[in-house]
């Protein structure tokens, strides 16, 4: 697209940003945490998590963190 020339505006917005507002909001969620209560008793890397309590999950963590994700 740009070729040997050097990027300008008018090449900006020839490009499909659909990609890039896609890893955008994966590298940045609008939502950096939710909760989600656990329905029942449940055990989770060694951890027993019980029925009432809240659980708070990060997309833009495990999304960053290699440790979270070890297969990206």
């Amino acid at each position: 697209m740009v070729g040997n020339n050097p990027l300008n505006l008018s090449h900006l917005k020839q490009l499909p940003l659909t990609n890039v507002l896609k890893e955008a909001e994966r590298l940045y969620p609008p939502v950096y945490a939710y909760n989600r209560g656990v329905l029942k008793d449940i055990e989770y890397a060694g951890y027993r998590i019980p029925a009432g309590w809240f659980v708070t999950i990060s997309p833009m963590l495990t999304t960053v963190y290699q440790n979270c994700t070890p297969n990206s």
